[in-house]
């Protein structure tokens, strides 16, 4: 196989710059902790150090849905201590995960929950100011469904949020096209 001109792009990864986008698939088996979660209503887990990163990102989904819950979490070992009291119904559809924050990094959570088997199964997206492809990389090594760097318009934001939520929560988005019919995604 060639070199993929996007570099996250691999057989195994479901991600926003990859040239094919395929959606996770969803495991049927009843007693799996995916189904279960899959089961509750979209919550997504926005783990960031900065408050004001935490809320333009949860209002940059809210601008094209209302289906979501959401919790705030500061750091690394609020997420962990957050989801170890959790009983598995309330486990999150997603985690958005930034990579620099004080106390526990983020590719340090990320290798902790990946080696759990009871949280394994929740889709982590990096969403990072990091442009390093070192930390890409890490991140994808380490068990990341997707990396992103955090964009710099809050309009790409919300493309970006957009993608994320038919991507990874099962949203239909309508969407309005220039001839004023409404599309869904």
């Amino acid at each position: 196989m060639g070199k993929s001109k996007f570099p996250c792009a691999a057989e195994d990864r479901h991600c926003l710059c990859s040239p094919i986008i395929i959606k996770p698939k969803l495991i049927r088996d009843e007693n799996c902790p995916a189904t279960i979660m899959n089961q509750i209503k979209n919550l997504i887990y926005i783990v960031d150090d900065d408050p004001d990163d935490r809320q333009i990102i949860l209002d940059a989904f809210l601008e094209h849905t209302n289906t979501l819950d959401y919790v705030f979490l500061e750091d690394g070992q609020e997420l962990l201590d957050t989801l170890q009291a959790s009983n598995i119904s309330d486990y999150p559809s997603l985690i958005i995960l930034d990579l620099n924050m004080p106390g526990m990094l983020g590719l340090q959570v990320l290798k902790i929950i990946r080696s759990n088997p009871a949280y394994s199964h929740i889709p982590i997206i990096v969403l990072t100011t990091s442009e390093l492809n070192t930390d890409r990389k890490r991140s994808y090594e380490l068990g990341a469904n997707c990396f992103l760097t955090k964009p710099k318009l809050y309009t790409d934001l919300i493309k970006l949020t957009r993608s994320i939520a038919v991507i990874w929560l099962d949203e239909e988005i309508s969407q309005s096209v220039p001839n004023g019919d409404t599309i869904n995604i």
